[in-house]
């Protein structure tokens, strides 16, 4: 049992686009993409996509890393992706 005292630390990936509705599943391109995303993270990393980037960073609300290239499973080519920097 881990002790009550340490944080739990997750993972989180983020892209945008459509996905497909079958019941209460969703599938398509968009929701591996946000998958592998999600499993190139470290607990407590936030990353996202070049979209999901493109899309928010006018705001200045969010600061991000440089991008890195990544090959994920299941796609074609590499996807960049961008971590949130956290203050």
């Amino acid at each position: 049992m881990p002790n009550a005292a340490e944080p739990i630390r997750v993972r989180i990936g983020l892209h945008t686009g459509e996905a497909i509705k079958e019941g209460e599943d969703f599938f398509g391109k968009s929701v591996i993409l946000a998958a592998r995303i999600a499993c190139e993270a470290s607990g407590g990393q936030i990353l996202v996509s070049s979209l999901v980037k493109a899309l928010v960073e006018s705001s200045g609300e969010f600061h991000f890393s440089e991008s890195r290239e990544m090959e994920m499973k299941g796609l074609l080519g590499t996807h960049q992706v961008f971590e949130v920097n956290l203050p």
